[in-house]
């Protein structure tokens, strides 16, 4: 997952849909978090849509919530 986001986001992807996601763990977290760093990389940014609440409790929990990149 980490790869194929890497690859949107040097195609020119500027959002992430994660409404079809229902079940998301720390590692998918860190998924995200590695898209971040991709983006960042190269002097891009995206943003996350439609977010699980389970992402984002998890997010909470590690005090890493206010840096997703969310609309």
């Amino acid at each position: 997952m980490l790869a194929e986001g890497e690859a949107a986001i040097a195609a020119n992807a500027s959002a992430f849909d994660l409404a079809a996601v229902t079940d998301m763990d720390s590692s998918c977290l860190a998924v995200v978090f590695g898209w971040m760093r991709a983006a960042t990389a190269t002097g891009k940014s995206f943003r996350l849509l439609n977010p699980p609440p389970n992402l984002l409790s998890l997010a909470a929990v590690y005090g890493v919530a206010d840096l997703l990149p969310q609309h």
